[in-house]
């Protein structure tokens, strides 16, 4: 009887011990996955976001680019005919017959290149001449065009955006001389509207909006747009800091499903008037996280029981040989010494 209880109590003890030390071992084990899993987690995620961060920046830098673009080729097509001798003279003998013969082929091609106008200017804001719209001259647009009244002014190339009755448009205006004595100034425009939104659109897809910041106790206006309506609201907050800071902004629609940048843009006195609203979808972002979590899940079932495997077997192999050992004891206790003590323990 006595040697069943201590066998019986060698057996419980020994039950008792691989226990405590698979879950020791468990438990430890999972906690180094868990910790492992978490900062692995969060580091991926984080580099998913970065790169889409990364990727908005760029999309900033291309729009922005693609507006310096549309100045250079507007001053390009300026530079050949205030270099003209021929176009200096008929300017400044006000020969306007000249000039439309002279120009008329001129302002086609580069109408086809999407440049809207292109006009000849005199002192201080005076349209002598409109290749877009030859019934409409000698009119004074001063208190409309501060960016003709600077260039005149100061006789020097003023370029930037300039806010219209139509919207924003692509100013380009530079001094032209006869005889080394100033005569006014060339011009030409390229709207920021619609078809510019549409380029754009076609290399980035998403949708597009031209909007003024808005005034004290106002809105912001919408002035042109890939669509007619804009879904998508943004804080006042939000526009407040683009404006402040002339630097990209951007959030997250409600469902996460989009992003909504705002890229806020100077006019030719490098004044924050503006910014392009972009939309862009989520989907490429998204998938990539949805993907990486469903591996993250599957990864941490299979460690768990890789981890839980491996513990009962190293629980095993560390109980075995203290039970055996534990048995040999209680058989010499009980005054049998007949058992052999087996070497592999020793």
């Amino acid at each position: 009887i006595y040697r069943q209880i201590l066998y019986r109590g060698n057996k419980l003890m020994y039950r008792s011990l691989k226990t405590k030390m698979t879950l020791g071992i468990g438990l430890l084990s999972l906690m180094m996955l868990l910790v492992f899993t978490y900062f692995t987690y969060f580091q991926v995620n984080d580099s998913i976001l970065t790169a889409e961060q990364r990727n908005y920046e760029l999309i900033s830098e291309t729009i922005q680019s693609d507006m310096d673009n549309q100045f250079h080729m507007a001053e390009l097509a300026l530079i050949p005919i205030v270099n003209d001798l021929e176009i200096q003279e008929a300017f400044a003998k006000g020969d306007r017959d000249f000039l439309i013969n002279k120009m008329k082929s001129t302002y086609d091609d580069l109408e086809s290149m999407g440049i809207f106008s292109l006009q000849f200017n005199l002192p201080p804001a005076t349209v002598f001449l409109r290749l877009q719209n030859l019934e409409l001259y000698n009119d004074d647009v001063s208190t409309i065009r501060s960016s003709m009244v600077k260039a005149n002014n100061d006789k020097s190339r003023v370029i930037g955006l300039e806010e219209g009755k139509l919207g924003y448009a692509f100013r380009v205006l530079l001094p032209i001389s006869y005889e080394n004595e100033f005569i006014g100034t060339v011009e030409s425009g390229m709207s920021l509207s619609d078809e510019f939104l549409n380029r754009i659109k076609q290399k980035i897809p998403g949708e597009y909006f031209v909007y003024n910041f808005p005034k004290e106790n106002g809105e912001s206006t919408m002035l042109s747009g890939t669509i007619d309506e804009d879904l998508f609201s943004i804080s006042e907050d939000i526009l407040e800091k683009a404006k402040t800071d002339s630097k990209m902004q951007y959030v997250h629609s409600d469902d996460k499903g989009e992003s909504i940048l705002i890229l806020p843009f100077k006019d030719y006195n490098g004044e924050t008037k503006g910014y392009i609203k972009v939309i862009l979808s989520r989907e490429d972002t998204l998938a990539k996280l949805s993907e990486f979590n469903t591996r993250i899940g599957i990864l941490i079932a299979v460690s768990i029981i890789i981890v839980l495997t491996l513990v009962y077997l190293l629980a095993r192999s560390f109980s075995n040989p203290i039970n055996d050992a534990t048995s040999i004891a209680v058989n010499l206790a009980s005054g049998n010494f007949t058992n052999n003590i087996p070497t592999k323990h020793l």
